[in-house]
Protein backbone atom coordinates (compact mmCIF):
# COMPACT_ATOMS: atom_id res chain seq x y z
CA UNK A 1 0.00 0.00 0.00
CA UNK A 2 2.79 2.41 0.86
CA UNK A 3 4.36 1.89 -2.56
CA UNK A 4 1.04 2.67 -4.26
CA UNK A 5 0.64 5.76 -2.11
CA UNK A 6 4.12 7.02 -2.97
CA UNK A 7 4.26 6.04 -6.64
CA UNK A 8 0.65 6.90 -7.60
CA UNK A 9 0.48 4.71 -10.73
CA UNK A 10 -2.06 6.11 -13.18
CA UNK A 11 -3.41 2.83 -14.49
CA UNK A 12 -3.84 0.59 -11.45
CA UNK A 13 -7.28 -0.62 -10.38
CA UNK A 14 -7.38 -3.17 -7.54
CA UNK A 15 -10.30 -5.22 -6.25
CA UNK A 16 -9.90 -6.91 -2.86
CA UNK A 17 -12.49 -9.65 -2.40
CA UNK A 18 -13.06 -9.72 1.37
CA UNK A 19 -15.06 -12.72 2.54
CA UNK A 20 -13.82 -12.09 6.10
CA UNK A 21 -12.53 -15.62 6.53
CA UNK A 22 -9.48 -17.74 5.79
CA UNK A 23 -11.28 -20.13 3.48
CA UNK A 24 -8.17 -22.14 2.61
CA UNK A 25 -7.82 -23.33 6.21
CA UNK A 26 -11.45 -23.99 7.02
CA UNK A 27 -12.95 -20.55 7.46
CA UNK A 28 -11.74 -18.94 10.69
CA UNK A 29 -12.50 -15.20 10.72
CA UNK A 30 -9.97 -12.62 9.55
CA UNK A 31 -9.25 -9.33 11.31
CA UNK A 32 -11.77 -7.59 9.05
CA UNK A 33 -14.47 -9.82 10.54
CA UNK A 34 -13.29 -9.74 14.15
CA UNK A 35 -12.57 -6.12 14.80
CA UNK A 36 -12.39 -2.63 13.50
CA UNK A 37 -9.90 -3.32 10.71
CA UNK A 38 -10.86 -1.40 7.56
CA UNK A 39 -8.75 -2.25 4.51
CA UNK A 40 -9.89 0.80 2.54
CA UNK A 41 -8.98 3.08 5.46
CA UNK A 42 -5.55 1.43 5.63
CA UNK A 43 -5.07 2.15 1.92
CA UNK A 44 -6.13 5.78 2.37
CA UNK A 45 -3.74 6.09 5.30
CA UNK A 46 -0.95 4.85 3.02
CA UNK A 47 -1.70 7.56 0.48
CA UNK A 48 -4.20 5.88 -1.88
CA UNK A 49 -6.94 8.52 -1.76
CA UNK A 50 -9.38 6.51 -3.86
CA UNK A 51 -10.01 3.46 -1.69
CA UNK A 52 -13.57 2.39 -1.01
CA UNK A 53 -15.49 -0.46 0.62
CA UNK A 54 -18.59 -1.71 -1.17
CA UNK A 55 -21.32 -4.06 0.00
CA UNK A 56 -23.74 -4.16 -2.94
CA UNK A 57 -23.47 -4.95 -6.64
CA UNK A 58 -24.66 -1.43 -7.49
CA UNK A 59 -21.91 0.13 -5.35
CA UNK A 60 -19.39 -2.23 -6.93
CA UNK A 61 -20.50 -1.32 -10.46
CA UNK A 62 -20.34 2.41 -9.72
CA UNK A 63 -16.84 2.19 -8.22
CA UNK A 64 -15.60 -0.01 -11.07
CA UNK A 65 -16.73 2.62 -13.59
CA UNK A 66 -15.09 5.41 -11.58
CA UNK A 67 -11.93 3.46 -10.89
CA UNK A 68 -11.36 2.35 -14.47
CA UNK A 69 -11.68 5.97 -15.64
CA UNK A 70 -9.41 7.36 -12.90
CA UNK A 71 -5.88 8.58 -13.58
CA UNK A 72 -4.70 7.47 -10.13
CA UNK A 73 -4.59 4.21 -8.17
CA UNK A 74 -8.07 3.04 -7.17
CA UNK A 75 -8.92 0.29 -4.69
CA UNK A 76 -12.30 -1.34 -4.15
CA UNK A 77 -12.73 -3.62 -1.13
CA UNK A 78 -15.71 -5.78 -2.05
CA UNK A 79 -17.39 -7.44 0.91
CA UNK A 80 -18.63 -10.84 -0.23
CA UNK A 81 -20.28 -13.82 1.42
CA UNK A 82 -18.02 -15.59 3.88
CA UNK A 83 -19.54 -19.01 3.19
CA UNK A 84 -16.91 -21.72 3.26
CA UNK A 85 -17.20 -24.30 0.51
CA UNK A 86 -16.95 -27.83 1.93
CA UNK A 87 -15.26 -29.38 -1.13
CA UNK A 88 -12.17 -27.13 -1.06
CA UNK A 89 -9.01 -29.02 -0.16
CA UNK A 90 -7.82 -27.67 3.18
CA UNK A 91 -4.25 -26.94 4.16
CA UNK A 92 -2.73 -29.07 6.88
CA UNK A 93 -0.67 -26.26 8.36
CA UNK A 94 -1.40 -23.01 10.13
CA UNK A 95 0.13 -19.56 9.70
CA UNK A 96 2.93 -20.18 12.19
CA UNK A 97 3.98 -23.39 10.50
CA UNK A 98 3.74 -21.72 7.08
CA UNK A 99 6.13 -19.02 8.31
CA UNK A 100 8.74 -21.62 9.26
CA UNK A 101 8.29 -23.53 6.01
CA UNK A 102 8.84 -20.30 4.07
CA UNK A 103 11.88 -19.25 6.13
CA UNK A 104 13.50 -22.68 5.77
CA UNK A 105 12.91 -22.57 2.00
CA UNK A 106 14.57 -19.14 1.73
CA UNK A 107 17.47 -20.30 3.90
CA UNK A 108 18.01 -23.39 1.71
CA UNK A 109 17.58 -21.64 -1.64
CA UNK A 110 19.70 -18.58 -0.74
CA UNK A 111 22.31 -20.32 1.41
CA UNK A 112 21.67 -18.01 4.37
CA UNK A 113 20.56 -18.38 7.98
CA UNK A 114 17.56 -16.33 9.00
CA UNK A 115 16.39 -17.97 12.21
CA UNK A 116 19.06 -20.49 13.06
CA UNK A 117 18.42 -23.97 14.45
CA UNK A 118 15.67 -24.69 16.91
CA UNK A 119 16.77 -24.69 20.55
CA UNK A 120 14.47 -27.62 21.26
CA UNK A 121 16.02 -30.51 19.33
Amino acid sequence: MATLGNEQPKNLFIVVWDNECYQSIGGPPTHTALGRVDLAAIARGAGVENAHTVRTVDEFDAHCARGLAMEAPYIVVAKVSGTVQPDIKRKHSDGREDKYIFVRHVEASEGIVIMGPSEHN
